[in-house]
């Protein structure tokens, strides 16, 4: 069973060495102390409140349905319960005030977020939301958890990751994806799927960035020129391509670029520095 899920395979994709460091030797970075909530805890906030709230609103035709005071309660009551629910151990250091400016600034951020679902064209119903699925790859058994699953009325669907700064979707191709994540969804699910997508959950740019099968899936989002069903079988080779190296213990220090490297804490372990460099012979026969 491999430890790590995405993160694994995002792992082995960025340096094998860091897969074989992070998820067979375990060598985790210490956690950096933080006053208050952390980056984690609003994240897990944040999810919680959206994933309250589509509890009450079910589907697209619900949303556009409810009057303004109406939505307007059903947002403030999600945040309420997320951050009562959810806030981890930094809960119990919220003061009034902290827990006032929090609650007003995530109802703004969801507020902003719904009408931006409101865009979308096809009816779709939420099915499932931080939810764990299993999936094989090259004899490796992952696991990973996705943030939202919606189906649409043809019973597609469309398979949506939260961020708060969401990179482009070129992070999911090529032969070492930098994030993988969203993809293992589509590999995993087993179903035809319309449309993967970021969610970005940001104020000054709230969008949905991803692919579609065809135009009017996601707001803004064109079709794509492989289908869907291509692209999944594409994701699926290098997905697996990457479980056969981390299972068959592929552990070279070979990262990816520069950048693999600025985002590691591994250097005085790895000792990148002194190993020797990558040809174009070692990726043919990797």
């Amino acid at each position: 069973e491999g430890r790590g899920g995405a993160s694994l395979l995002r792992d082995q994709a960025q340096c094998p060495f860091r897969a074989f460091a992070l998820h067979r030797l375990r060598a985790e970075e210490f956690p950096e102390v933080e006053i208050g909530l952390s980056a984690q805890d609003r994240g897990v906030i944040l999810h919680a409140a959206i994933r309250f709230c589509w509890d009450v609103l079910k589907d697209l035709a619900t949303l556009r349905a409810a009057e303004t005071g109406r939505l307007t309660l059903i947002i403030r009551t999600a945040v309420k319960r997320a951050l009562t629910e959810c806030g981890g151990e930094s809960k119990e250091l919220f003061d009034a005030r902290v827990r006032e400016v929090e609650q007003q600034r995530l109802e703004r951020l969801l507020q902003l977020w719904l009408d931006v679902e409101k865009e979308r064209e096809a009816n779709f119903t939420v099915t499932g939301s931080e939810r764990t699925v299993n999936v094989e790859l090259g004899g490796l058994k992952l696991k990973t958890q996705y943030d939202r699953r919606d189906e649409l009325d043809d019973g597609r669907l469309v398979l949506i990751d939260y961020k708060s700064n969401a990179p482009s979707p070129s992070a999911w191709d090529g032969e070492r994806p930098d994030e993988p994540q969203v993809p293992l969804y589509a590999v995993a699910a087993k179903r035809p799927v319309a449309a993967l997508a970021f969610a970005q959950l940001k104020r000054a740019e709230p969008r949905f960035k991803g692919v579609a099968e065809q135009a009017g899936i996601l707001p803004k989002i064109k079709a794509g020129e492989a289908t869907m069903a291509e692209r999944v079988e594409d994701w699926a080779r290098v997905l697996e391509k990457l479980a056969v190296e981390h299972k068959g213990g592929w552990a070279a220090v070979a990262p990816k670029s520069a950048q693999s490297c600025a985002n590691c804490h591994l250097p005085a372990l790895c000792r990148v520095e002194e190993a020797p460099p990558r040809t174009e012979d070692d990726d043919a026969g990797s």
